[in-house]
């Protein structure tokens, strides 16, 4: 994005990500509330399906497998991140959930998930972490959509 703003080309709305550029001219503001990251096997994911649906498909899937129906469906085949702060929840859909404070454990060597101490911090950051993990699928099939769907001429930017 920070590119397309330079050469002062609009970003098209299937695209992801955030212009940082007034970074530039505004050094001490934010640009993000937080960073999230996945790793998975893209046969893996689940189809995504509009927010708007979310509480019709929870009721039909909860009665059927329980609510934690959510939690396997938003992480199948995944590993996901969230560092917000100083920050760092991690949930593998295989593997022990991690919680880092980067701003003491900084090379990640105590993982605090498990202690009790930390629960509400956990407990938030795996909260926006699932909501992201149910988001983004859904704009991200759209770009695909809409990807595939572009000649080569209104792909490129360049002539």
């Amino acid at each position: 994005m920070l590119i397309l703003d330079y050469i002062g080309i609009p970003s098209e709305s299937y695209q992801q990500g955030q212009s940082f550029a007034h970074l530039f001219k505004y050094p001490e503001k934010n640009h993000r509330e937080a960073i999230f990251a996945e790793a998975c096997t893209p046969d893996a994911t689940p189809p995504p399906f509009d927010i708007a649906e979310y509480d019709k498909v929870n009721q039909a899937r909860a009665d059927v497998d329980g609510w934690q129906w959510f939690i396997d469906y938003t992480t199948n085949g995944r590993s996901a991140m969230i560092r917000k702060d100083e920050w760092k929840y991690c949930f593998n859909s295989s593997d022990a959930e991690e919680l880092y404070d980067l701003a003491n454990d900084p090379i990640e060597i105590k993982n605090l998930a498990k202690d009790h101490a930390y629960i509400e911090k956990k407990d938030e950051l795996k909260s926006m972490l699932m909501n992201w993990l149910l988001v983004e699928p859904s704009k991200a099939g759209r770009a695909l959509s809409r990807e595939a769907s572009l000649s080569d001429n209104e792909f490129s930017i360049f002539p």
